[in-house]
């Protein structure tokens, strides 16, 4: 079986491309003209989603390359993939803010978690190490807790 790298990733765009619209297009080749995904004459502004330009297609891939072979998976890459595949309401609320108390996180409705597995999932993420402790909770009064790593890279060094 072959390694995944980039290569093989144009070649399999390359087979899919074959037979579908599209197959008289750029087939295995990484794409060098910006684009959009939206509805017919929308502009970049209005585009439901605008990939990165091509300048910065490669650098995004040969990064993705190398996470892909990293021996160790960065957490921090991990949660938001789990995010972004699943939607989750509890890590949603996460990401809107990065620190928060955990009496913040019980809400109403059909996505709500039970207490107990909203306790289960902050104690999971907080025992990875996804989340950290700024001062425990006692009695009334809720824990404190930080997704300390989206914030040092956001500030671009380490606060926590």
């Amino acid at each position: 079986m072959q390694p995944f790298n980039l290569n093989l990733l144009k070649e399999l765009h390359a087979i899919l491309l074959d037979s579908v619209r599209g197959r008289d297009k750029a087939r295995g080749k990484f794409r060098s003209s910006q684009n959009l995904i939206g509805a017919p004459g929308d502009t970049m502004e209005t585009a439901k989603f605008v990939p990165p330009a091509p300048e910065d297609v490669m650098p995004a891939l040969d990064n993705w390359e190398r996470y892909y072979h990293a021996d160790e998976s960065d957490p921090l890459v991990q949660l938001a993939v789990t995010h972004s595949q699943f939607a989750v309401p509890l890590l949603d609320k996460i990401f809107e803010q990065p620190v928060f108390t955990s009496s913040r996180l019980n809400w109403d409705g059909d996505d709500a978690p039970s207490r107990g597995m909203l306790a289960t999932l902050l104690r999971t993420l907080t025992n990875e190490g996804m989340l950290k402790v700024l001062r425990q909770g006692g009695g009334r009064r809720p824990t404190t807790l930080a997704l300390a790593e989206l914030i040092n890279l956001c500030e671009g060094k380490k606060i926590f």
